[in-house]
């Protein structure tokens, strides 16, 4: 039985009727980790889901879609409409946030008779846009990975659910496999986001090493949230880390393959150990 990670929020003494129309917004660049092995089967699978309240009238995907471009026609074949925001420069993942925001709001005038958005995304950016909309009497549901979402996020949202408790989006293991080395396979991940432009988060950091490695979980290296394995990499300088003012994590590649622990660092990247240490 599906039941959401939190409880409704606790000025709600219970989560108020439905509209019959709901509106589905997906930041794709966040929640693609865990739904991309058989993507239109898996989306299909949420749509069905208990998770929706209602029929979904409006059903968007905000990404610069340059970098997916393997993803367009199945979400387009679910009845996605994307939407293109393009990024430049170093902010490369606020144009995504802030035309999604923008246009969650606008539906609260252009439709109002959508009642519940359901919000694909673990990012905190959008803990604001949540709050409004809770504040013109909408009803939140928010869907992502637990361990990587923003705890500011799920408190705000009426809702929140993990993937792993919608049914058909639980991966399955066959057979059981070798486990990689976390730490070369965080800075495999980070080069290859750097040499793909990618955005340098941390919670996009777990969606590359996940795909690289798809039996990759911090907990197995002894971390119960990623945000502490992030930190304890910059530690050990496999990678470097900077604290932003939201509260998350860029990451940045120290230009040459990681040596393993038991291996001395080389002399330059004790300098970029030190200031990931700083910085946590």
């Amino acid at each position: 039985m599906n039941r959401p990670l939190i409880r409704p929020a606790r000025h709600l003494s219970q989560p108020p009727v439905h509209a019959p129309n709901a509106a589905l917004m997906i930041d794709f660049d966040n929640v693609t980790l865990g739904i991309q092995k058989d993507l239109t089967k898996e989306l299909r699978t949420l749509l069905s889901s208990e998770i929706i309240k209602g029929k979904v009238a409006v059903q968007r995907a905000y990404a610069d879609w340059r970098r997916y471009p393997q993803y367009i026609v199945p979400l387009s074949e679910s009845s996605i409409d994307l939407i293109f925001a393009p990024a430049f420069g170093s902010s490369k993942k606020n144009a995504t946030d802030i035309r999604l925001a923008i246009d969650a709001i606008e539906l609260v005038f252009t439709r109002p008779e959508i009642g519940t958005f359901i919000l694909l995304s673990g990012d905190s950016d959008f803990s604001t846009m949540v709050i409004k909309l809770k504040e013109y009497g909408k009803y939140v549901i928010g869907v992502g990975i637990r361990e990587s979402a923003s705890d500011l996020l799920i408190q705000n949202c009426d809702e929140y659910y993990s993937y792993n408790d919608l049914a058909g989006l639980t991966k399955e293991v066959d057979t059981p496999s070798i486990q990689r080395d976390p730490w070369e396979l965080a800075a495999e991940a980070v080069s290859q986001m750097a040499r793909n432009g990618d955005v340098m988060r941390s919670d996009r950091l777990k969606q590359v090493m996940q795909q690289i490695d798809g039996n990759f979980d911090e907990r197995n290296a002894g971390f119960n949230r990623f945000s502490k394995f992030v930190l304890e990499a910059g530690h050990k300088g496999v990678l470097l880390v900077t604290k932003l003012d939201n509260g998350q994590y860029e990451v940045a590649p120290l230009g040459g393959a990681f040596e393993p622990a038991a291996t001395p660092a080389p002399r330059p990247r004790e300098a970029p150990a030190e200031a990931a240490r700083d910085d946590g």
